[in-house]
């Protein structure tokens, strides 16, 4: 259930005031923060499990918290960047606990530079591959081995000089239990922007094809956007997700999302924003939530993540739930694992499990297929789940919260602030392809679409068989096997098998 105020210490607060007016006019997500800071200190931005209790983290905390890392990497970056052409990228490539990381992040974005978040699961030669594509100069790298290796090895493969290494700041530094122990490099006189260039340079994530390589598909192929794509800071507020229910005071469990990766960013201006329109989606009879409805964005939600510690915590199946449970989440983020085909999946085969996601108001999976057998037998348990779908190259494609659709768990409806458009490729197949708006051209081109720029995904989709507007993943335009008696498959079901059956985990 949703944050109550008699469950709650008494300096916590469950009023959520919107920034409706600042968003309205343009914003920054460093000045979210600000914005919240002032407007709404002592509602939580964060809550952890300390094993005994629940912890709570304000947006005045926090908001300190960001301010401390901006001045420690502005200290050691040297200069505030008076325009994109000097602008530095600080990359970050860290194994530590999501708030930290969190903290830090919009710490690069409010010292003013553009940060550019590398996943650990790459190793050097793709680290190295896409530090040479953004012109990142400066690294901020977490104390483990693992990490520093990857690290070091880099700079090997990097020209004499281009990368310079600092360690990533503790949970302990960013909030320090008392004066006595701030470390002066955090609460250096370091001169910080007062206000920030809505489109300038920001954020860098992996497009949807270098979450593991980081190299670019052979020349001459049709999909050339592999590699790091680069966002304005109205990119990044623009990451909002719309819902089309209400979010406020839940809390939404995060401990087995990746932060460096597009499915975790929408954290970063998610939780902070509120948009009220009238936008119209098209009438979806036979839908529960049929008929033309507002978009309600999410609005204040709490991030709920594993106790901070070093080295952080690992987001098994496991000790994922073990989190979810302990911070009694109203929505689990459930998105694919490289070890795992699903947390849902482990989860299924457990009924005490299968009846606590019953009693959320919703699991999310996205970032890889959730095995349709797994999915209709969760859904036909009460489970609600939600479809993410969305990719770097574009942002979020789809409504991820709407009312329970039970069996039809698997559709979508597009989101109304995309100009999303579906081109046949027969078989009752379409692909997804998105329009660039003039007032926020996305990052990556790939084609034109109808004389417009425009970017095909490659996802190709199914309409629903009697809901006009609900759409369901098929596959990869690039996975289809066309068998000996002409039947059409994709690929993608064939790699998930292996994935699926415990024998193989560790091949």
């Amino acid at each position: 259930m949703p944050l109550n105020a008699i469950d709650l210490p008494p300096h916590i607060t469950v009023d959520f005031h919107a920034p409706k007016e600042l968003l309205a006019q343009g914003t920054t997500a460093p000045e979210l923060y600000d914005w919240h800071a002032k407007e709404n200190p002592s509602y939580p931005l964060f809550m952890y499990h300390d094993g005994g209790k629940h912890e709570y983290i304000t947006y005045a905390v926090a908001n300190l918290a960001i301010d401390r890392a901006a001045r420690y990497i502005a200290s050691w970056v040297g200069h505030t960047p008076k325009g994109d052409a000097e602008r530095p990228t600080v990359a970050v490539l860290a194994n530590t606990d999501t708030i930290t990381y969190f903290c830090t992040v919009i710490g690069v974005m409010r010292a003013g530079y553009t940060v550019f978040l590398v996943s650990t699961r790459n190793g050097p030669a793709g680290v190295a591959d896409m530090l040479q594509k953004t012109n990142a100069s400066q690294m901020l790298i977490s104390p483990d081995v693992a990490v520093r290796q990857v690290a070091h090895d880099t700079i090997g493969l990097l020209p004499a000089g281009q990368l310079t290494l600092q360690t990533m700041p503790t949970f302990e530094d960013l909030f320090p239990k008392d004066s006595k122990s701030v470390d002066k490099a955090f609460e250096g006189g370091v001169e910080l922007p007062e206000t920030y260039d809505p489109n300038a340079y920001a954020l860098i994530l992996h497009s949807s094809e270098t979450v593991y390589g980081g190299f670019k598909d052979p020349p001459g192929t049709r999909n050339q956007s592999a590699g790091p794509i680069d966002g304005s800071h109205r990119s990044a507020v623009a990451l909002v997700m719309s819902y089309e229910v209400d979010t406020s005071r839940s809390v939404m469990g995060c401990h087995g999302t990746l932060l460096s990766h597009g499915l975790g960013a929408f954290l970063y201006v998610g939780s902070v924003s509120r948009r009220d329109s009238q936008e119209r989606i098209p009438t979806l009879t036979s839908w529960p939530c049929a008929g033309p409805f507002s978009r309600k964005p999410v609005n204040g939600y709490v991030v709920a993540a594993f106790k901070p510690q070093t080295p952080p915590r690992m987001p098994i199946p496991s000790a994922v739930w073990e989190g979810l449970a302990t911070t009694k989440c109203d929505y689990a983020w459930a998105a694919w694992s490289i070890t795992y085909a699903s947390y849902e999946q482990e989860w299924a085969r457990d009924p005490d499990k299968v009846h606590a996601m019953r009693q959320m108001r919703g699991v999310f999976f996205g970032g890889a297929p959730l095995a349709s057998e797994i999915g209709d037998a969760l859904a036909s348990q009460g489970v609600n789940l939600y479809t993410v779908y969305g990719l770097t190259e574009v942002g979020m494609v789809n409504l991820p919260v709407r009312p329970n659709m039970g069996l039809d768990w698997s559709y979508f409806c597009t989101n109304p602030g995309k100009q999303v458009r579906f081109v046949s490729h027969g078989d009752n197949k379409f692909e997804v392809v998105i329009l660039s708006d003039s007032n926020l051209p996305l990052p990556i081109i790939n084609m034109k679409y109808e004389g417009q720029d425009a970017y095909a995904t490659g996802d190709l989709v199914v309409p629903h068989d009697t809901v006009p507007g609900l759409w369901t993943i098929f596959g990869r335009t690039d996975e289809q096997i066309i068998l000996s008696n002409g039947e059409k498959v994709s690929s993608s079901t064939l790699h998930l098998a292996p994935a699926e059956n415990v024998a193989y985990r560790a091949s």
